[in-house]
């Protein structure tokens, strides 16, 4: 090789190769930067979709406790409450079976003031029933009453005859047998008088004794009327009362059970929402740093493709720059009366070793 050319060539080699080692390096790192910041992206990704997840599943166990806590305040709540309707019913119902109590000892205490009465009036009106069944009114010659007045009257009779010695003329004993008639005839109507005014002394008593009896018996039934009255309204207002706590127990208790569901679905909803937010947001996150990886990835290879686009232009510029040097180099050593110019120099290019 003519020795001007070799003295061009051998710079120009030297500036090529640095150029063609320096492309290459700045390639290389190109695309290691990219894959560093790909490698990042992805591992920014998997972190976010990590943490977004782990969030979400926090999201939804906290909520899965505060609704099991709700769920079991509720139905504590419910529970109580029940019990305590219960509670007071059962203390209705005591004092209904109190108040009951008392009302059947003053009902059986009416009826032992009466039962004499009533007894005594059934008897009566038994007296009665045999005192109009009776037998009728018989006179009866044995009769006490009857014989002592016949038995004296005869005895002055006679005594008042014999005085005059005609004790057995026809005119004594016809004197004694109308005076014997006469005695019958009135001891009768007495003893009828007497059998009256006993019969309606015994009538009168027993009426009266009867009336006593149906008194006693008709304040028996206003006892009883009453006492089955108030019975009746006090076991009404118990059942109703005890009813009403007992239902009032379970109705609040249902509505304590329905409104701890509602809170615990509350609750499941929201977390629910929040974890998809939480799910979506990660997402977001990931896929910004994957479309980061990409980009970062497509930089790497635009990086390297302009590094060695570079390194060429470095190396056609020296080229271009060897040849016209050369060819002005041999003209002057042929010709050395012609002094052209020099050309114009390029200055070297800014090399970068790795």
């Amino acid at each position: 090789m003519p020795f001007p050319l070799l003295a061009l060539a051998i710079p120009a080699a030297i500036r090529g190769i640095t150029s063609l080692i320096g492309g290459k390096k700045a390639a290389t790192a190109a695309k290691d930067a990219a894959t560093v910041q790909a490698k990042a992206a992805q591992r920014a990704a998997d972190e976010a979709r990590r943490v977004s997840g782990e969030v979400a599943s926090d999201v939804r166990s906290t909520a899965g406790e505060a609704a099991g806590d709700v769920r079991s305040t509720a139905a504590g709540a419910s529970g109580d409450v029940i019990n305590a309707g219960n509670l007071a019913a059962a203390g209705v119902d005591t004092a209904t079976a109190q108040g009951q109590k008392a009302l059947d000892d003053v009902y059986k205490q009416a009826m032992g003031l009466t039962q004499p009465y009533r007894e005594a009036g059934t008897t009566a009106v038994g007296g009665l029933q045999d005192l109009a069944a009776g037998p009728d009114f018989t006179f009866n010659e044995d009769d006490p009453s009857y014989q002592f007045r016949l038995q004296e009257g005869l005895k002055a009779l006679q005594r008042n005859k014999a005085v005059r010695g005609m004790l057995t003329s026809g005119s004594a004993l016809k004197g004694i047998t109308n005076y014997a008639g006469g005695a019958a005839s009135q001891e009768y109507q007495a003893a009828f008088d007497r059998f009256q005014q006993n019969r309606n002394y015994r009538t009168s008593v027993l009426g009266a004794l009867a009336g006593y009896g149906l008194t006693g018996t008709g304040q028996a039934l206003q006892a009883g009327s009453e006492y089955g009255g108030r019975t009746a309204d006090l076991l009404q207002t118990g059942a109703r009362t005890a009813g009403a706590f007992r239902v009032g127990g379970e109705t609040d208790a249902a509505n304590f059970r329905l409104r701890g569901e509602e809170v615990a679905s509350g609750y499941r909803v929201n977390a629910e929402n929040a974890a998809a937010g939480y799910r979506l947001t990660g997402t977001g996150m990931a896929q910004d740093a994957e479309l980061g990886r990409a980009n970062a990835t497509a930089a790497g290879k635009v990086g390297a493709a302009s590094a060695w686009n570079q390194t060429l232009t470095n190396v056609g510029t020296t080229v271009a720059n060897v040849i016209p040097n050369y060819y002005a180099i041999n003209s002057l050593t042929s010709n050395p009366a012609a002094t052209p110019p020099p050309p114009a120099q390029t200055p070297p290019p800014n090399l970068r070793y790795w």
